[in-house]
């Protein structure tokens, strides 16, 4: 059978389906939250909703409690599936994960950072691991030893850190592209410096926050997952970064996958609904 959800972040609203046979996560749509109204958005879900079988399950997770409010008065939503994050919650700690982090609410923890850590726990049961996803804005979380989460950051996004400078002072250059194959070198020209302060030190601010945090809880970190709409870039900062042997102890493997935060949803869905 296949599955199917809905996304809604900060910026878009986005409808998934996974394949059965590939498991392989598919975006059917992405509607931009800024360039569609909550009315023509609402119908352009219900159109869509009516070309599924009646019977077809439909997730729905939201990190937009302010649009997600505003779009249920205009939509059926018996047609969709909420996956809750206490549920998930209590399922996690019956399961063995520890979720308790000093005294930290978790009512205001979006969703989407414990569905991240779920899939953490799942594909890395025994392991330290760090998840970057960068999205609207770029979130770091560490789960030790697969079973007990450590904490975590929020970063401003990697397209407001590049578009900081060109916003402020508009007659200085764009940043380069980060090559992940160069060895780094000073920069040598304004343009270069501008790239090293997009990639080279959001990269590396990141890493170090990581390491913090592991030397905090004094739990080696043997994975580092980026996802997220931003991944790919990141990604490259991130491996050029670590090239420059900044982990002291051995080095995590980096491990690049922009559709683990959708594969996360399928796979909790998939277990509640089973």
């Amino acid at each position: 059978m296949t599955h199917y959800a809905i996304d809604l972040g900060n910026t878009a609203l986005k409808v998934l389906c996974q394949h059965p046979e590939t498991q392989q996560v598919e975006r059917l749509h992405q509607w931009l939250l800024a360039d569609v109204g909550i009315e023509p958005l609402a119908k352009k879900l219900q159109l869509w909703r009516k070309t599924l079988p009646k019977e077809a399950l439909v997730a729905w997770v939201s990190t937009n409690p302010t649009v997600e409010a505003t779009l249920f008065q205009h939509i059926n939503t018996a047609d969709f599936v909420p996956l809750n994050k206490h549920h998930l919650l209590k399922c996690a700690t019956n399961g063995g994960i520890n979720f308790t982090y000093y005294q930290a609410s978790w009512d205001t923890i979006g969703i989407d950072r414990v569905l991240n850590m779920l899939q953490l726990a799942s594909q890395f049961p025994t392991e330290t691991s760090v998840l970057i996803n960068a999205g609207s804005a770029t979130t770091i979380d560490i789960l030790m030893n697969g079973k007990t989460y450590g904490g975590g950051a929020i970063l401003p996004s990697i397209a407001s850190w590049q578009q900081a400078l060109p916003q402020q002072a508009p007659h200085l250059p764009l940043p380069l592209p980060l090559n992940d194959t160069d060895s780094f070198h000073p920069p040598t020209s304004t343009e270069e410096a501008i790239t090293h302060g997009v990639g080279y030190t959001y990269a590396m601010g990141i890493l170090a926050y990581a390491q913090q945090l592991a030397h905090y809880w004094k739990s080696p970190i043997t994975k580092i997952v980026v996802t997220g709409g931003y991944s790919a870039w990141l990604h490259h900062a991130l491996e050029a970064s670590l090239k420059l042997g900044l982990f002291t102890t051995s080095q995590p493997s980096l491990i690049f996958d922009e559709h683990w935060y959708n594969n996360a949803i399928f796979t909790q869905f998939k277990n509640e609904n089973s």
